[in-house]
């Protein structure tokens, strides 16, 4: 009854949010005519607090597909590079926003795995938003790929605050967030690596991390190479 309540929830209100924020859009697009910079303002922090709650609900949706095994998978053998160049593209406005620079380190070049990319891409983004969402003014965020006989590591280092060590047994369940007005007042659902974990499960792959309080986390995506 709670899944159902959810999903019904979320699709109920997902419809009136599209509409709103394309509404807002075309606002502030111009559409109805020139608008003053203070409304400009106003309207441009609705606009993004709709498109804010459209995140969320999306990622209840997700959630819910996730775990009723009704998310679709088209999993193609690809390059893993071109996969993670497109996900640090998506998320780099939030980073400059934030004035954390994301750097690739591709050490291994040219590497196909059987993924789907528009799920991979999900899970990168979902561990970079948390990358830049928990790191300090003007750091870095350094992307490596990695590989071994048999597998390939995405890594998305940070130089944040860490994972409290409290927190790290049940980080990857659903609506976990660590306690603390830092880390609470990042806002979120506390889906996002619960999301990560059952995308990576289903391709045959794996979500880890290791921290260290005060001195970042290191989060890490693992495909079998085909």
């Amino acid at each position: 009854m709670k899944n159902q309540f959810i999903s019904t929830v979320s699709h109920e209100l997902r419809t009136p949010l599209t509409s709103i924020s394309g509404s807002l859009g075309l606002i502030l697009g111009g559409v109805t005519g020139n608008i003053d910079e203070k409304s400009r303002h106003m309207l441009s922090i609705a606009k993004r607090n709709a498109d804010h709650l459209k995140l969320l609900i999306d990622d209840l949706l997700d959630i819910e597909k996730l775990i009723a095994g009704n998310m679709p998978m088209a999993p193609e053998e690809q390059g893993i590079g071109t996969c993670v160049t497109a996900a640090i593209e998506e998320i780099q406005p939030f980073a400059k926003q934030r004035q954390v620079r994301i750097t690739l380190r591709d050490g291994s070049p040219g590497l196909t795995a059987l993924f789907d990319s528009i799920r991979l891409k999900q899970a990168i983004t979902n561990l970079l938003s948390n990358a830049v969402k928990f790191s300090h003014e003007r750091s870095e965020v350094l992307v490596d790929i990695e590989s071994s006989e048999s597998t390939v590591r995405i890594l998305v280092k940070d130089q944040g605050i860490g994972v409290p060590e409290s927190f790290r047994s049940r980080i990857f369940q659903k609506f976990a967030q660590a306690d603390g007005s830092v880390t609470r007042g990042q806002g979120g659902t506390g889906l996002g690596l619960a999301i990560t974990r059952e995308i990576m499960t289903k391709m045959g792959g794996s979500v880890g991390f290791n921290s260290a309080e005060r001195q970042g986390s290191t989060f890490w995506l693992e495909l079998p190479l085909t």
